[in-house]
């Protein structure tokens, strides 16, 4: 690998334009190629970033010798196809949300990693945001005990029609696996994977849910409340709670830049953290240190706690009801 990581694009929607607007602050990577179906969509995209090469789909990406990693930013039903490719072509691969469509899928992908000894991450960027990370180290520092209580929600009024993405079945939508990732993600972090799951879901017309709430409780004691929501804009802030306090991440809680420290007899504590640009760049710093370092795993975010994430969003798909029209062909 060169001193530069050599970045490729999987993708010219939102999400890829997102993620190369925000490496602009990271000097540890360099975009170098895109790739999309369609040969017009990928030339466009790299001439109006700057990329050097643009590829006519996944397999000339794949074949790529100059791309030492491949974001994966294609639509969510198609991940585990992509990043599986990407991986057996010798990639690295950072993945954007949902990592897979359910829990069996991620297992092929996380396989597929070690087979070919490459590094593999779910793209959840928020957790490296000065925000999270400052809730995490208040929590290891023991400023409100043993995390007992938590409560997260993600939510907005979607405008997207049936057929995109957001609403499409066979497009792996919903917002369980959209918004719905960040608050699950959340409390992955500080209460581990629950032990049991209680789910209800208002079920849209295009048969994917346009608004998820859940209960889960832990084996320690410990519950959360989870909320997602195309239909409604929800409040979007976080709190985790322990017997001496609570730390509040405020609104919206997936790109928070203010935290707060509630404890009982004292002043609350406010802390505002910004970040450069829209913070995407962070978690490229962050693989680009792991790929140079030799690992193939990130301590931030695990695969085996995605794996455990998706696990329980299997089981509130079970209950509410939601199924993909790839669950039949996996059967």
């Amino acid at each position: 690998m060169s001193a530069l990581l050599r970045v490729g694009v999987a993708g010219t929607g939102r999400i890829a334009q997102a993620l190369v607007s925000g490496a602009a602050f990271a000097p540890e990577v360099r975009i170098v190629a895109v790739s999309s179906r369609h040969q017009a969509a990928a030339t466009e995209f790299a001439q109006r970033y700057g990329i050097g090469r643009a590829h006519q789909g996944a397999d000339r990406l794949a074949d790529d010798d100059d791309v030492d990693l491949v974001y994966v930013a294609s639509l969510n039903h198609l991940h585990h196809r992509d990043v599986c490719r990407f991986l057996d072509a010798g990639k690295h691969v950072l993945c954007e949300k949902p990592f897979a469509l359910d829990a069996a899928k991620a297992a092929e992908m996380i396989a597929a990693a070690e087979r070919n000894d490459r590094f593999l991450m779910d793209a959840l960027w928020s957790r490296f945001l000065p925000s999270w990370q400052r809730v995490r180290s208040l929590v290891d520092d023991g400023a409100i005990g043993a995390p007992r209580s938590l409560s997260a929600e993600l939510g907005f009024a979607s405008t997207d029609p049936p057929h995109g993405r957001l609403r499409d079945r066979g497009q792996g939508g919903g917002s369980l696996l959209d918004s719905g990732i960040y608050p699950h993600a959340f409390a992955s972090w500080f209460l581990g994977e629950p032990e049991r799951v209680h789910a209800v879901a208002d079920i849209g017309p295009t048969g994917v849910d346009d608004e998820t709430s859940c209960t889960l409780t832990y084996a320690s004691g410990a519950h959360a409340q989870i909320r997602s929501s195309f239909r409604d804009a929800l409040a979007s802030a976080a709190f985790v709670a322990g017997p001496d306090g609570a730390i509040e991440l405020s609104p919206r809680m997936h790109r928070s830049t203010r935290v707060v420290l509630r404890r009982l007899g004292r002043d609350d504590v406010v802390e505002t953290l910004p970040y450069e640009g829209n913070g995407l760049h962070l978690q490229l710093t962050h693989v680009a240190r792991c790929i140079a370092e030799g690992r193939r795993d990130s301590p931030v975010m695990p695969l085996a706690e995605t794996l455990g994430i998706l696990r329980t969003l299997d089981a509130i798909r079970a209950q509410i009801g939601l199924r993909y029209d790839t669950d039949a062909q996996d059967q």
